[in-house]
């Protein structure tokens, strides 16, 4: 039997829906042996006492996994390094105000998903990667020191131009790395937010495509 449940965005990871799941099930076995006694036939009870023996691990289900835990663990680099980007962009004067909203949705987007998923690796147990480990640089989309440099030092339309063409790359990766999560992850949480990055960012790579050519 498999229990199915699902999670708004916001929740916690909690560890006791195997508990939970378990108890719900053994309560719906004894009504059951309780159902069975009450013939509607009028036959009289027997003293035979009915066991059934329910083996917990098929009342519950894994609340997560290695892809799940991966997902959350690169993400969090990938979008921290995006909101840098986005802060070096708004202390920056003369911006078009289209690319200066553009900047300021993804803040705002990316940096509650962080405190979201930095929640789910603290229920999970599992450890935040260290911005300086050589693998965090390397991860799809990621914008080399250099290149964070070079728009640090770029103003007005330099900028922009600079700044739309890292970003449409990093989002490639960051949908990139979603896409592994639906596909090997199982939390109904993480994968849901995959899907929501996917959908805003690739929303996202198109406008930022369309402002690039003009």
């Amino acid at each position: 039997m498999t229990i199915k449940t699902s999670f708004p965005l916001s929740a916690r990871r909690t560890g006791r829906l195997a508990a939970a799941g378990a108890a719900a099930l053994t309560a719906a076995v004894v009504l059951a042996a309780c159902g069975s006694a009450d013939d509607d036939s009028g036959a009289a009870a027997t003293d035979e006492q009915v066991t059934v023996e329910v083996d917990e691990s098929d009342a519950s289900t894994e609340a997560f996994n290695d892809a799940d835990v991966m997902f959350a663990q690169m993400m969090i680099p990938h979008h921290a390094q995006a909101l840098e980007m986005a802060e070096i962009m708004l202390d920056k004067d003369g911006l078009d105000p289209e690319v200066v909203t553009l900047v300021e949705q993804i803040r705002d987007a990316q940096g509650p998903e962080i405190e979201l998923m930095t929640d789910w690796l603290a229920d999970w147990d599992a450890p935040l990667l260290d911005p300086a480990d050589p693998e965090v640089a390397e991860m799809d989309g990621m914008v080399p020191a250099e290149g964070i440099d070079q728009l640090r030092a770029a103003e007005g339309a330099e900028a922009e131009q600079l700044f739309l063409a890292q970003m449409i790359e990093h989002h490639v990766g960051a949908v990139d790395m979603a896409e592994e999560e639906i596909a090997d992850g199982i939390d109904p949480a993480a994968i849901a937010l995959a899907e929501e990055i996917i959908t805003a960012q690739q929303t996202e790579i198109e406008q930022m495509t369309a402002m690039l050519d003009d």
